[in-house]
């Protein structure tokens, strides 16, 4: 439920978002988020398969440069997450299964605020 309300409110438009979740699946290797990802970016957006198989890359995909650069710095983000991730104490493994919708949060935010300069509207969760 929380990733839906993330992908489904915002100011990015959901074909970026779809291509960022897409990258970010793929760079976290999780194939069950990937295949889904990459299905509803197909299907919903209309982005190329052979689009998608280059978001690892961006600078290579046939996309904006905006898009190219929010998808960069999501990536980066990932990066750096992961390395954090990898230095929990072993007492704190139950944050593990948190990451990847931290990265998401983080990384959609991040795209808004420092890539596309259109900060997102708070979202309160409950």
């Amino acid at each position: 439920a929380a990733f839906r309300t993330i992908l489904n409110t915002g100011t990015l438009p959901l074909a970026l978002k779809e291509m960022i979740a897409v990258a970010v699946s793929r760079a976290n290797a999780c194939t069950y988020c990937g295949a889904s990802h990459t299905m509803i970016a197909e299907q919903k957006c209309g982005i190329p398969r052979a689009t998608l198989d280059l978001l690892q890359t961006p600078d290579r995909a046939p996309i904006a440069d905006r898009e190219s650069a929010a998808i960069a710095f999501a990536l980066a983000l990932v990066v750096g997450l992961r390395l954090a991730d990898r230095y929990l104490p072993a007492g704190q493994a139950r944050l593990r299964g948190l990451v990847p919708m931290i990265v998401l949060a983080l990384v959609l935010t991040g795209v808004n605020v420092f890539v596309l300069s259109q900060p997102m509207a708070p979202r309160h969760f409950h």
